[in-house]
């Protein structure tokens, strides 16, 4: 791609944005590394350089890629205040935090988030607004604070419902499901889960239709509807695949595995979490591999096997201290105690 003009690289970053909103990281990510080769140096597109850096940051993000993403997100930081744009500064602090409560660092998402909080609503920007309170909301979620997790992702909804913005919309449903899966109103989680299936499905995004189904599915455990659970998977399963995001893979792992125990196959479960376990630690992401550690326990207790299953349960809520996730750690001493 040679160097090109203001309208077409509009067009070009324009088409990426398209693509991140069908949870489709890699066309995004391939388009956008064309651009960035070929303004490389470019005073004259520098603001658009910003953008696609921004851009690139999210699409790393979507594919699991935290590392190389957060070092985009300083990049487009450092871009973004020299092109003067509080709004992908903003961008570039929402992902920042995205990142920072899926790494289990609870208080440099807390930080990042309200700074980008503040510019949203300075810039009356409603669809940023929206976005940043998704991932402020989660984070709270973690830090054990439901009343104020439940209240952003509504403010979130609200937001995003008068921006028309229907791809975060959905994620904004999901996420509120698993707020409310934390307060064990399975019926109520399912039905969340299930309206973000239907409008990811509406908008064709099927990433994210795939993952309310992973999260649908473990509401239906819960409910034991352990076959219905199995088709949502199975619905979800080669989407996933197809993604390149072992974060979503790791997550589907971990429910299948879920499923299988509770259906009493424990060969198919310890296979599937075993994998969940290892995307996880590969990640980096210390509290998802605590979820998956607890349902590993769980998989263990449904066997008869109980010390090996609060040896699990142990190691997971190590993890859970150790990153000041509140909510989880909570959750999980409420469960072991029912053990005692």
């Amino acid at each position: 791609m040679a160097l090109i003009g203001d309208k077409v690289a509009k067009d070009v970053l324009s088409q990426a944005r398209s693509f991140l909103d069908k949870g489709e990281g890699k066309k995004a990510l391939a388009l956008i590394d064309s651009f960035l080769k070929a303004n490389a140096g470019s005073i004259a597109n520098r603001p658009l350089t910003a953008k696609a850096t921004v851009l690139k940051a999210e699409s790393l993000l979507l594919l699991s890629d935290f590392s190389t993403a957060q070092e985009n997100c300083d990049k487009a930081l450092a871009l973004s205040k020299l092109v003067n744009d509080p709004s992908l500064e903003a961008e570039s602090r929402r992902i920042l935090g995205n990142i920072g409560w899926k790494k289990g660092d609870l208080k440099f998402a807390l930080e990042q988030l309200t700074k980008a909080l503040d510019t949203a609503q300075n810039l009356k920007d409603l669809r940023l607004e929206g976005r940043v309170r998704i991932d402020l909301a989660s984070t709270l979620g973690h830090m054990g604070e439901l009343s104020s997790s439940e209240r952003e992702y509504r403010e979130a909804i609200l937001a995003l419902e008068k921006a028309g913005d229907t791809n975060e919309l959905a994620r904004a449903y999901n996420n509120l499901g698993n707020v409310i899966l934390t307060t064990k109103n399975y019926d109520r989680a399912a039905q969340m889960f299930a309206k973000s299936k239907k409008l990811c499905e509406r908008i064709g995004d099927m990433p994210n239709a795939a993952f309310a189904a992973i999260n649908r599915a473990e509401c239906l455990i819960e409910l034991d509807k352990s076959p219905e659970a199995l088709e949502e998977l199975e619905m979800a399963r080669p989407i996933i695949e197809n993604t390149g995001d072992n974060y979503a893979l790791m997550a589907l792992k971990d429910i299948f595995g879920l499923v299988f125990a509770k259906m009493k196959d424990f060969s198919k479960a310890q296979e599937h979490l075993a994998t969940a376990r290892g995307l996880a630690h590969q990640l980096a992401a210390p509290l998802s591999e605590a979820k998956v550690l607890v349902d590993i326990g769980k998989m263990h207790l449904w066997k008869g096997e109980k010390d090996k299953a609060m040896q699990f349960f142990k190691e997971a809520k190590a993890i859970f201290e150790k990153s000041g996730a509140k909510s989880d750690l909570q959750q999980l001493l409420a469960f072991m105690g029912e053990l005692q």
